[in-house]
């Protein structure tokens, strides 16, 4: 359960039967006069200071070959972009379940989402589609986000395929390590959308959007079970 009180710039989070209040200010979070479910919740609607539109311009720099631009598969050698970190913390794996797959808790820490725009489940699921706004590029876009693998307790993986030209994944990964638990978050796109940007810029921007996601995490996660995180980058 996710409210939010633009005055004081801040939110209740309710995770795993706690609730915790984090500083919103710099968000400048709202609530979306959408009701969310029959319960009279409402979904959240932010705006984000990252826009990848700004970052994506071409530049005069030749692009560059090997690891930040990969040609291949599902789109026809069209340049790819993918971004990917993880923050590790001495919580339980089954209660940070919680967190990640709730789509109240997700609306909190995932920046590219602007908001839920339709009732959702208690907990993400395989096949799951879910009607949303993500902030792409300088603009937001009503989309379906569709859940297209997913394993309980451990992954999934949302697939947002309904913007022209590109098509965005978004993917958790929690392991269960022997006292501490890792969670990995991975964004990845795709598209013709691409050949028109500076992909090195691109990637970059991505990253930074991911990175913000993990330190929402973790500071969500150390509110409420007054753990430390460590946050581990990977090269993407």
């Amino acid at each position: 359960m996710v409210t939010f009180h633009e005055e004081h710039g801040t939110a209740m989070v309710r995770v795993a039967k706690r609730t915790v209040r984090m500083d919103i200010s710099e968000k400048s979070a709202s609530v979306c006069p959408t009701p969310f479910g029959t319960g009279g919740r409402a979904t959240t609607a932010r705006r984000v200071p990252m826009k990848w539109g700004i970052m994506a311009q071409r530049s005069h720099r030749t692009r560059q070959t090997g690891q930040l631009i990969t040609p291949g598969a599902p789109c026809d050698s069209v340049d790819q972009v993918h971004a990917s970190g993880a923050i590790v913390l001495a919580v339980s794996a089954d209660v940070l379940w919680e967190l990640l797959s709730e789509p109240d808790s997700i609306a909190v820490w995932m920046s590219e989402l602007h908001a839920w725009t339709d009732p959702t489940p208690d907990r993400v699921g395989a096949d799951l589609e879910l009607a949303a706004q993500v902030q792409m590029f300088d603009m937001r876009h009503d989309v379906r986000l569709v859940v297209t693998e997913y394993h309980p307790d451990r992954s999934w993986t949302m697939t947002c395929g309904s913007v022209p030209g590109i098509a965005v994944t978004f993917t958790i990964e929690l392991d269960r390590l022997r006292e501490v638990s890792r969670v990995t978050l991975r964004t990845g796109l795709h598209g013709q959308v691409l050949r028109d940007a500076d992909v090195v810029v691109l990637r970059q921007a991505v990253q930074r959007g991911l990175d913000s996601n993990l330190r929402q995490l973790t500071e969500i996660a150390e509110m409420t079970f007054r753990t430390p995180a460590a946050v581990v980058h990977h090269p993407g």
